[in-house]
């Protein structure tokens, strides 16, 4: 008896796929499923809000900045100078609304038991802010303490104002400010007459190489300079460079001291009139040690 291929969607000798099985599942379990990630998303609501709620009624601490400078064991003012002068700026800047956060700007700089809260109180809502600061003066009144004055310039103000900021710096090198700051009147001017200028440098060789150092150093030539600095000296040169015209004296100011009358003019044209103390030493020619020196440091 003959036999036909079965044939089944256009495909010769091949026989049926079975058909996918069908898994059973709850209604219930569908039904979970279909709602777990509404589940979650309302888990993680509840999670913040309580989180929330913990901080209204227990606010984290507030975070309490202190200051402390390490003075160096020479005893070298500049940290405490620029103490004051942070001081200063932070007791002349405030907002004409808010005396809270001026009190506790002040506080990093205060010695333990030195309260200054309330001292400055705004009238009218005007706030103040601080523009700039320099050191006007300085008064020793020993074991550790000073009264650094600093000028303040404010920005309400044309003119500037002079803080007396009472320090002390403490035996492990520490700066602090230990009582309430007081407004004072500007440094009296000295009225005494200049001292003398000093004799005229009559060595020639000795003012040539003045000269042209001082060349050197207005314009900014820093390999030139180098040529006449005593070996082993540095000597930065100015950012704004001069162009030197005329030197109108050199005179002896002290054994190895002395000071250049010059003038010189900035690359718009405007001219200056300038003096600069210059430190020299004779080798095997005469050499610039350093110009504008600073002045020595006094023996303890």
């Amino acid at each position: 008896m003959a036999s036909w291929p079965v044939i089944y969607h256009g495909r010769r000798g091949r026989e049926p796929e079975p058909a996918p099985a069908l898994r059973r599942e709850s209604l219930g379990a569908v039904r979970a499923r279909a709602n777990a990630p509404r589940v979650l998303t309302l888990g993680a609501i509840g999670v913040l809000a309580l989180a929330g709620v913990r901080h209204i009624i227990a606010p984290p601490a507030p975070v309490t900045v202190s200051r402390t400078v390490q003075v160096p064991a020479s005893g070298d003012a500049a940290p405490a100078d620029a103490f004051a002068q942070d001081f200063a700026r932070a007791f002349l800047t405030f907002d004409g609304s808010d005396t809270s956060g001026h009190d506790q700007q002040l506080a990093g700089f205060l010695a333990p038991g030195v309260d200054l809260s309330q001292t400055v109180v705004p009238s009218g809502g005007r706030g103040q802010h601080v523009t700039w600061t320099t050191i006007a003066g300085r008064v020793s009144r020993g074991s550790g303490q000073s009264t650094i004055t600093v000028e303040v310039g404010v920005d309400r103000d044309a003119t500037p104002r002079y803080l007396a900021v009472a320090v002390r710096q403490g035996q492990g090198g520490t700066v602090a400010v230990t009582g309430l700051p007081a407004l004072v009147n500007a440094p009296a001017l000295d009225t005494e007459s200049a001292p003398s200028a000093g004799d005229q440098v009559s060595d020639p060789a000795l003012v040539a190489v003045v000269e042209r150092a001082l060349g050197s150093y207005l314009r900014g030539d820093s390999a030139q300079l180098a040529a006449d600095l005593l070996p082993g000296a540095a000597q930065p040169v100015p950012a704004n460079h001069l162009a030197l015209t005329q030197t109108t004296a050199v005179t002896q100011v002290s054994a190895g001291l002395l000071a250049a009358e010059v003038n010189a003019h900035d690359a718009a044209g405007v001219s200056y009139s300038l003096r600069y103390l210059i430190a020299v030493s004779r080798r095997d020619r005469w050499y610039v040690a350093a110009i504008n020196p600073p002045a020595p440091r006094r023996q303890p």
